[in-house]
């Protein structure tokens, strides 16, 4: 709604949605790979992206278009589907998180927590 209401903009947000779905085949076929090797369940798996679209508004701004960024975990019964979380999440949660699913709990003086024990 931010953006104007011009084919050059609906042509550029057509372009970006293409992307999106070229991404979404790919993570379909690395899924599959993982699932052929028979290490799907055993891989976690994380989806995200950087600070929003590449449009005014959007990436690297405070707006919710540009500070909000999808992510999605994947990790066979370790995560299972359907999970909301609508906590604060920040990329710096995701070492502690490898960690702990690692074993090791991790430094105490590292950042953020691990988003396994929430």
């Amino acid at each position: 709604a931010c953006l104007p209401n011009v084919p050059e903009v609906r042509s550029d947000i057509a372009d970006y949605y293409a992307e999106v779905q070229r991404f979404d085949r790919q993570v379909a076929a690395a899924l599959e790979a993982l699932e052929q090797a028979g290490e799907l369940d055993r891989t976690i798996v994380v989806m995200t992206s950087d600070n929003g679209m590449p449009f005014p508004r959007c990436k690297a701004n405070l707006y919710d278009s540009g500070s909000r960024m999808p992510l999605a975990i994947r990790w066979g019964a370790q995560a299972p589907g359907g999970r909301v979380v609508d906590d604060f999440v920040s990329v710096t949660d995701f070492a502690r998180t490898f960690l702990a699913a690692a074993g090791p709990a991790g430094p105490a003086t590292m950042d953020g927590p691990s988003l396994i024990n929430g």
